[in-house]
């Protein structure tokens, strides 16, 4: 049976989630080009107007985050998506489901649009590391709560319930053994689905999860996490977050043993790097606080779509040694400065608050064919982008802009989309006349051939 894809919706400065940062939003009129099985680049589709937004009519749309999370497409025309300030707020049309939440404003940026990824089952950012009363403010219906140490007083799950979040604030002794049989032996526990150990839980490794048959996606919290004994029980498992804070002496070796399509890993180690490397399912890794990458060492990793949040990364290169990868969001990286080797197998990239990146250096991805850069301080030549003779699409948002070359085009034969905001409205026409058949946009008009059309 079809699942329907969640989505989250992740405005402004939304509550802390694991990754830090700013969640920003791309909201786009998409269509799906079946034949090629790819995303096209189109205008928006929403309006802001305090916080309501309206899908246009006859639109279709895709959401996702900078956490490169969550997706979806499907159409909602005519739909008027009100969110509530700091509420989760669900919207459902024709089988498709919207949740999300939002602190009042919103920091809206152009983007590119996200390809199809494996379907994950997603649910919504914690509010941090925090699992006390006061922040349990999620309420969600399918969520079943429960302290482990008292395991054995859970006689059923209900029908509704897919969720189940192990936390333990009374700080009690759990054995994984011990909590294992006492889940074992409650009544429709193969309705969980996902499961979510809490900041709180005192579990040290994962051999309990071998009671929970239907698991497909683990969120780890707990701090006190030592190995991930027990992991080779998660078969059905898609989805591995690993959150648990500055953790040091946690062992992921073993995550190897379970065939996960879908990892996130915060305050990543070297020895994270090394138990990547042996997985032969991971194909789409979000890590945050990376060290240096050799990608030499993921030869053997099935590698989709990379996404890294900070960390001590200076250079990122050689990308074909994975064949693979094809979507790379930098996000945060302060410290890197450029790109060296090969990298023609990537086609989709976004650069956010990289400030000492050395954009001549992006040449070396020669097949790039979708490029969005948001938020870098110093000044951007145009003429940077002019080794990239696959671009399609370029969006450069909250960035300043030297248009010291015009004739993008010239370099860039196949662009079609230029984006650039802030800039001046005689510069998106002077980049218009310049660049024939290409829609220059500033944020505010767009032209193409000097001519003002539709954003």
């Amino acid at each position: 049976m079809h699942r329907p894809r969640r989505v989250k919706l992740a405005l402004g400065k939304a509550w802390t989630p694991a990754f830090a940062g700013l969640a920003l939003l791309d909201v786009f009129n998409a269509y799906r080009d079946e034949k090629m099985s790819r995303y096209v680049m189109a205008p928006y589709v929403f309006q802001d107007d305090g916080g309501s937004f309206t899908v246009q009519e006859g639109s279709r749309w895709l959401v996702f985050s900078e956490y490169s999370k969550l997706y979806v497409e499907g159409p909602l025309a005519g739909k008027s998506v009100t969110i509530d300030k700091s509420e989760f707020t669900w919207f459902k049309k024709e089988g498709e489901a919207l949740w999300g939440t939002v602190d009042g404003w919103g920091d809206f940026v152009p983007g590119l649009l996200m390809p199809e990824l494996p379907e994950v089952s997603e649910r919504p950012e914690r509010p941090g590391y925090s699992d006390s009363p006061e922040n349990d403010v999620l309420g969600l219906p399918n969520q079943l709560d429960l302290e482990e140490w008292k395991a054995e007083a859970l006689e059923a799950v209900a029908p509704e319930h897919d969720t189940l979040v192990l936390s333990n604030r009374a700080a009690k002794p759990v054995d994984e053994v011990e909590l294992a049989a006492a889940l074992g032996g409650v009544k429709g526990i193969e309705r969980v689905k996902i499961l979510v150990v809490q900041p709180s839980s005192r579990v040290q490794d994962l051999r309990f999860v071998a009671a929970l048959p239907s698991l497909e996606v683990l969120e780890l919290q707990a701090g006190g996490l030592r190995s991930l004994d027990g992991i080779e029980s998660f078969r059905r498992g898609r989805y591995l977050s690993i959150e648990t804070g500055k953790n040091r002496k946690r062992d992921i070796s073993r995550l190897c043993e379970a065939p996960i399509g879908k990892l996130s890993v915060q305050f990543a180690k070297a020895a994270d790097l090394q138990a990547i490397a042996r997985s032969t399912t991971v194909r789409h890794l979000e890590m945050t606080s990376s060290p240096p990458l050799d990608l030499r060492e993921w030869r053997a990793v099935p590698l989709e779509i990379l996404a890294l949040w900070g960390g001590t990364i200076d250079r990122l290169g050689d990308t074909e040694h994975v064949a693979t990868l094809r979507n790379v969001t930098l996000y945060g990286c302060r410290k890197l400065r450029r790109f060296d080797g090969r990298n023609g197998n990537v086609t989709w990239m976004v650069i956010q608050v990289c400030n000492l990146l050395e954009w001549p250096t992006l040449a070396s991805f020669r097949n790039l064919q979708h490029l969005a850069i948001t938020k870098i301080k110093p000044r951007i030549a145009l003429s940077s982008f002019a080794g990239l003779p696959a671009l399609r699409s370029l969006s450069l948002a909250h960035c300043t802009v030297a248009v010291d070359d015009p004739h993008l085009k010239r370099s860039a034969p196949k662009l079609e989309e230029l984006r650039v905001s802030p800039l001046e409205e005689r510069l998106a026409l002077e980049l218009s006349r310049s660049n024939p058949a290409v829609v220059v946009s500033n944020g505010v008009s767009a032209y193409r051939d000097g001519i003002a059309v539709d954003d």
